[in-house]
């Protein structure tokens, strides 16, 4: 079960880090906002928005294709050692030595 878990965390690698919303005009108080100005800070958020969401999605299709990575190199190496025995090596197709 050991090498199985090391060899999960080893298949999922990728970004998780969320766009930061940059450029936005800020506003005081009593003061005239320009519609332009705050169609700027709508269309700022709404991009880094779109940007978290392809990354979400991106990032959920790599961990749905490594499960799927992961469970058919467990289902395929299921039973390759002899009681008693001790897996050496994983092989880059999920292999085993023992």
């Amino acid at each position: 079960m050991r090498y199985m878990i090391l060899l999960s965390a080893g298949l999922f690698s990728f970004t998780l880090s969320a766009s930061e919303v940059t450029g936005l005009n800020t506003f005081q108080a009593g003061e005239k906002a320009l519609a332009s100005e705050v169609n700027d800070n709508f269309t700022a958020v709404s991009d880094a928005v779109a940007d978290n969401d392809a990354r979400i999605t991106a990032n959920a299709t790599a961990i749905q294709t490594n499960s799927s990575a992961v469970a058919n190199r467990m289902t395929k190496n299921i039973g390759t050692c002899d009681p008693g025995t001790a897996i050496r090596e994983i092989k880059t197709d999920g292999a085993v030595t023992c």
